[in-house]
C-alpha cells in the first residue's frame, strides 16, 4: 500500500513541478540566419525576398556601392534577379513582411529596435548592414554644417539620443499601441488550469485504489491461508506435547529443541536450577522430570 501511495505522490509532485517550470521558462526563437552572410545565401537560393522602404534610397545607394563582395552578392540578387520589393514606410514593410513567408525587412537599426520592443512578431538581427552615425544633410559648403556636426556629437556622447529613444519607447508601450504584451503571451501558452493539471489528480486516484486494493487482497490472502491451514487470527501461542517437542500453532517449523542436561532435567536449550528452575516451569514450559542418577 505504502510502496502505491508514494508511487503516486511522486508522480504527481512531478507533474507540478514540470508543469510550474514550463510555465516560467523563456521561449528561444531559432532564427533562420544570424548574420548577413546567411541571409545573403538565403536569397541567393530563393527562399528569401528583402523588403525596403522606398522613402529611403540612400540605404539603397549604400549597398549599390558598396566594395564588399556580400553587398555586392546582395545587390546583384536585388536588382539583377528581382529579388526585392519596396514599400511605404517601416510600418508597411512589417505588415508585408508578416503576410508573406520568406521575406526579410532591411530599415534604420534604431526604428526597428523601436518597433520590436512594442511588437513580439519583429526581430531584429543582432548583426547591421553598413551601420550609420546619426547626420543632418546641409548644402556643401554649408557655415551650420561644423555647427550641428558638434552639437550631434555632444548629443551622442552625453547619451541623449539613447534617453530619447528609450523615452519613445516607454510612450509608446504606455498607449498599448501594438504594445509587445510578453505576460498575456506566456500566460496563453502556458497557463496551468485544471484541465491541464487533471491528469495529476487521475494518477493520484489510480494510486489510492491500487493501495487500498493491495491492503484488502492481503487480508484476503492471510483469511485464506489461515482458513485451510485450520488456523485463526489469534495470537501464537505455544503448546507443548508429552513428547517434550513444543510447537506453534500446529506449525513443527517452530519446534524448539530439547536436550537433557546432566542433573536429568529435559530443557529448552539451557540448565534451570533451583530458584531458576522454579521460574522456568512457572513461565509455562514442560521441563521434564527429574532422576536421582545422572546421565
Amino acid at each position: 500500500m505504502l510502496a502505491f501511495w508514494w508511487l503516486a505522490s511522486l508522480t504527481l509532485i512531478a507533474t507540478f513541478t514540470g508543469s510550474l517550470v514550463a510555465l516560467f521558462a523563456v521561449d528561444k526563437t531559432n532564427m533562420p540566419f544570424e548574420t548577413l552572410e546567411q541571409m545573403v545565401r538565403q536569397v541567393q537560393r530563393g527562399q528569401y525576398r528583402v523588403v525596403m522602404d522606398q522613402n529611403s534610397q540612400s540605404r539603397t545607394q549604400m549597398i549599390a556601392r558598396s566594395d564588399i563582395q556580400t553587398y555586392k552578392d546582395l545587390w546583384h540578387e536585388m536588382k539583377i534577379n528581382n529579388r526585392s520589393v519596396f514599400v511605404d514606410g517601416l510600418e508597411s514593410g512589417v505588415r508585408y513582411v508578416k503576410q508573406n513567408k520568406g521575406s526579410v525587412l532591411l530599415g534604420p537599426m534604431d526604428a526597428l529596435q523601436t518597433l520590436s520592443f512594442i511588437d513580439c512578431d519583429v526581430v531584429v538581427l543582432s548583426q547591421g548592414i553598413l551601420p550609420t552615425y546619426m547626420s543632418i544633410p546641409f548644402k556643401k559648403g554649408s557655415m551650420y554644417s561644423t555647427f550641428f556636426s558638434d552639437r550631434i556629437r555632444q548629443l551622442v556622447e552625453r547619451g541623449f539620443i539613447d534617453k530619447w529613444l528609450n523615452d519613445y519607447k516607454a510612450y509608446q508601450a504606455s498607449q498599448q499601441r501594438m504594445r509587445c504584451n510578453s505576460t498575456a503571451y506566456s500566460t496563453t501558452k502556458g497557463y496551468l488550469d485544471l484541465d491541464r493539471a487533471q491528469g495529476a489528480f487521475w494518477v493520484l486516484l489510480a494510486g489510492v485504489f491500487l493501495s487500498v486494493s493491495g491492503l484488502f487482497s492481503e487480508y484476503i490472502l492471510r483469511a485464506v491461508k489461515y482458513m485451510f491451514t485450520g488456523g485463526s487470527f489469534k495470537p501464537l501461542q505455544k503448546q507443548v506435547k508429552q513428547n517434550g517437542t513444543t510447537q506453534h500453532n500446529n506449525h513443527p517449523e517452530r519446534s524448539v529443541k530439547t536436550l537433557t542436561t546432566t542433573n536429568g532435567h529435559v530443557g529448552n536449550g539451557f540448565t534451570p536450577t533451583g530458584d531458576a528452575e522454579a521460574r522456568f516451569n512457572t513461565n509455562g514450559y514442560d521441563v521434564g522430570s527429574s532422576v536421582d542418577s545422572t546421565t
